[in-house]
């Protein structure tokens, strides 16, 4: 049977989405070479107001904490002067992204249409200003664009405080004296914001890249469009969301509305914008020649074959993590909690583990033994609206050997 058009328009898909993870790592590299030339400022700035707090030598409390706070206060200022120019930067480019992505996916749409077919139907595409708006009107995670770099409680400049407030509190909890307190300080100074703003970053690329697939999809699906469905595709490895994106993959929906075709996993945000740092993507399902609307004649049989409207077939996410099971090569990394010597708490440190025990770490022992022996279904072992895994009780098992 010749490679229908559903799957010649997944590869395509797949194909694309590594291209827009580098796309995507280009632009997070450029954003760190803006926030390279207000780091100067930002460092001198800790290391001056850390240093004067420090003059409290055997006070690691209040006084410390006081003074350290202030300097936060200042560095949110530094960061909300300088958040202009990363907005100037970053907005013209996800405009552009927009229509760049739009206008690739009507083009794969055509391309995976048989050319015998392609007179009969009309794709269209969508008006730039409606893919402008996706960047400056619509929220990613809770929040707009605007707001991410303006100078409210929400603000990359505000998020970092706050993690930074979040250090001078696990320094005064661990009882550190002051000077190790500031350079604790000074270190998390810069690698906080480079941390935060690459997460913006990703994440607005992401958004803006997949609400612009779901208006080009849009505008082609209803009665007299060539869309009839959208698949959800996840990336198969084993750090792909367990609860949230592993479930969905090779799940349809209906478009525009993103109703469950067929299973109970809801929609949510989407395919790339389901939780920060989300690799899923989507590729259209498109209708059979007959639902078309073609008369049989027009169509040669190798063309009706290939345009029968059946959905692109291939390995599941569950088919997949199965064949994990029997690696015994210890490629992967868990991080573990080890007690300390002097029983005053636990630390942790990354270990090297096979496949299955990452996936034992991940769903649980007893759960996995129970989904080996076919007694439970990936889909039974998550709660597909609230992104958890189900309670061993729920599931009616009994606590897995010891770890």
């Amino acid at each position: 049977m010749p490679e229908s058009a559903n799957e010649r328009l997944r590869d395509m898909m797949i194909s694309h989405g590594i291209g827009l993870e580098r796309l995507t790592a280009s632009e997070v590299r450029e954003m760190l070479a803006l926030l390279r030339g207000i780091e100067r400022h930002l460092v001198e700035l800790l290391t001056a107001r850390a240093r004067r707090a420090a003059m409290f030598p055997t006070d690691p409390g209040p006084a410390t904490t006081r003074a350290l706070t202030r300097a936060l206060v200042e560095v949110r200022q530094l960061l909300q002067r300088h958040s202009p120019v990363l907005l100037e930067h970053l907005e013209p480019r996800l405009r552009r992204l927009a229509e760049d992505e739009a206008e690739f996916i009507r083009e794969r749409i055509r391309q995976a249409i048989p050319v015998q077919i392609r007179p009969f139907v009309e794709i269209h595409s969508v008006r730039p200003e409606v893919l402008h708006a996706i960047v400056t009107s619509e929220p990613f995670q809770g929040v707009l664009l605007a707001t991410w770099f303006g100078d409210g409680p929400k603000s990359f400049a505000a998020s970092v405080q706050k993690q930074l407030q979040r250090e001078i509190r696990r320094s005064v909890a661990l009882g550190l004296p002051p000077m190790q307190m500031v350079r604790r300080l000074e270190r998390a100074g810069v690698k906080l914001p480079r941390r935060t703003l690459e997460l913006i970053t990703r994440t607005a690329s992401m958004h803006v890249l997949g609400a612009a697939h779901d208006k080009i999809l849009e505008v082609n699906s209803g009665r007299d469009g060539v869309v009839k469905a959208v698949q959800w595709l996840s990336t198969l490895d084993l750090s792909t969301t367990l609860e949230w994106c592993v479930p969905r993959d090779g799940k349809q929906y209906t478009v525009p509305d993103h109703r469950p075709i067929g299973h109970k996993y809801p929609w949510l945000a989407g395919p790339s914008r389901l939780h920060i740092r989300c690799r899923s993507k989507s590729t259209p399902v498109l209708k059979s020649f007959a639902e078309l609307g073609i008369p049989r004649r027009e169509v040669m049989r190798r063309q009706r074959a290939s345009m029968d409207g059946r959905v692109a077939r291939e390995t599941t996410a569950e088919d997949w993590l199965k064949r994990q099971l029997s690696s015994t090569k210890r490629d992967q990394t868990i991080r573990v909690r080890i007690p300390k010597k002097d029983g005053s708490g636990f630390y942790t440190r990354l270990k090297r583990v096979s496949r299955r025990e990452k996936l034992e770490h991940l769903y649980g022992i007893a759960r996995m033994e129970a989904w080996v022996r076919g007694e439970i279904t990936l889909d039974e072992m998550v709660m597909p609206r609230a992104g958890r895994l189900v309670k061993i009780k729920r599931l009616g098992l009994k606590p897995g050997r010891a770890a």
